[in-house]
Order: C-alpha cells, then sequence, then structure tokens
C-alpha cells in the first residue's frame, strides 16, 4: 500500500504469514471546528464513484524507499485485470439507487395508536346466545405518518389486567368487587396474555393498519351462576416501537 511518499507495508515487518490478508479502509472527517454542531447532519459523497479508486502494485527494492514515480513498482493484476478498482462497489452518487441527500431529510415517523369501539362493542350480555364466541369489542388501530420507503416497522402491544387478571385470564369484576367473570381476550385471533408483549411488525409508512380485539368468558355456564349485575374492567394498553426513529403520539 502506498502510503504516500513513506514507505509502503513490508512482508519482514508486518509478517504477512496469514493468508488471505485484509485491508480495512476507514473514512473519517478532519478538520472539523467544534464537531458537536454537525451532530446529525447528513453528508452525501459529490463528485467521482465515492472515495475514487486504487491500485495494487508490489514495491521491487524497498530497501531503497517508495518513489512516488513508480520506476520501482509492479502492478498487481486482480482477476487478470489492472483497471482501477472502486474503494465501494456500491455507487452512492447522485442518480443511482443509493444516492442519500446532502441535506439530511426527516426520518422520523410519527405513529398514533388507538382502540376504537362501537356502539354494540362497548358491553357484553353473557345471557344472548345469538350471537357466537368470541365477540368484537374493539378495533386495534395504528396509523403511521411520515415519508413513504421501501422498509417497515413495528411496535409491541402488551395488556394488563386492570382489575388483577393473570396470565390468559382477565377479570370482570362486579361493582362490589365481589364477584368476578374470568374472560379471554384475542387480538387479530391469537390469544392475548398478560404483560407478555405482541409483536406487530410489517407496517409501513403513510398508512393505517388494524386489528379486531375479541373476548369470550373462560367458562358461560360458571359466568351464568353469578349474580345478575354489571361486571366491568379496565385494560391497559402499552405500545413500544421497535424502531428509534418511530415516534409514538
Amino acid at each position: 500500500m502506498n502510503q504516500g511518499t513513506n514507505d509502503p507495508f513490508r512482508p519482514d515487518v508486518y509478517n504477512f504469514t496469514q493468508f488471505p490478508i485484509t485491508i480495512e479502509f476507514y473514512l473519517a472527517i478532519r478538520n472539523i471546528q467544534n464537531g458537536y454542531k454537525v451532530q446529525n447532519v447528513g453528508f452525501q459523497f459529490m463528485n467521482g464513484y465515492n472515495l475514487g479508486s486504487f491500485r495494487l502494485y508490489t514495491n521491487n527494492y524497498w530497501q531503497w524507499g517508495w518513489n512516488p514515480d513508480g520506476s520501482n513498482q509492479t502492478q498487481i493484476a486482480v482477476n487478470g485485470a489492472t483497471n482501477p478498482l472502486s474503494f465501494f462497489s456500491v455507487d452512492y452518487n447522485v442518480g443511482s439507487n443509493y444516492y442519500i441527500n446532502r441535506e439530511r431529510p426527516d426520518v422520523s415517523i410519527n405513529a398514533l395508536f388507538s382502540i376504537i369501539q362501537g356502539d354494540t362493542e362497548k358491553s357484553l350480555d353473557i345471557e344472548d346466545t345469538s350471537t357466537p364466541w368470541p365477540r368484537k369489542v374493539g378495533t386495534a388501530s395504528l396509523e403511521l405518518e411520515g415519508t413513504p420507503s421501501s422498509r417497515t416497522y413495528g411496535v409491541t402491544l402488551t395488556f394488563q389486567d386492570g382489575n388483577g387478571g393473570t396470565g390468559n385470564d382477565f377479570l370482570l369484576k362486579d361493582e362490589t368487587e365481589v364477584y368476578s367473570v374470568p374472560f379471554s381476550l384475542y387480538l387479530d385471533g391469537g390469544e392475548v396474555t398478560n404483560s407478555i408483549p405482541i409483536l406487530w411488525d410489517g407496517l409501513s409508512a403513510d398508512s393505517t393498519v388494524t386489528k379486531a380485539i375479541t373476548a369470550a368468558p373462560v367458562d358461560i355456564a360458571e359466568s351464568l351462576k353469578l349474580p345478575a349485575g354489571t361486571y366491568s374492567d379496565t385494560v391497559i394498553v402499552s405500545i413500544t416501537p421497535q424502531d428509534s426513529n418511530l415516534i409514538m403520539q
């Protein structure tokens, strides 16, 4: 490797005995005053093919030093060719599919989560045998707003029974909180477990997706033996984004 006008890497010094030899390239930005001012600022290769290209040479007379004019160098062909090799195989320049704008785009995605309940979904009549179980009690809606892209996003939903239910049991309690009706909760057909996160992924920016929420008593016969009255429960739903640029509203 030609280090400017310095000496090349020498096998006798660097002990090149293990092959293949891997040479890693690093990009560093030098001489930026007050570097903190450019945090989160986007940069873009502007001219040529990214960082340019390189060739491989051997130095025939390393003890004489490295001659910049190439008089003591022999080029090494790569795959039978001696044409310049690009540092990057991906083209990040203007017009390519991987072009990055000089000005950093706003990649934040705003997500609005809500549970929608129709009038008939706010209460369940256990004695009603006209509708099969489980019955719909609401719709989970997740709306994503932001710049559309080919990538997808994800969140996790966690359901927690407000009446102290555990495992797969949620509890409807009467007004005296003496009697309770255990029930199961389902999200898009899958049974919900208290405090266990449920992954909701494959979400696209600038779109709205929904999942049905349904419920059913664990034991209808036992529930019908309880005193008549109004039984209720509050289920706490927590949502956690799986992507750093996904902002919950």
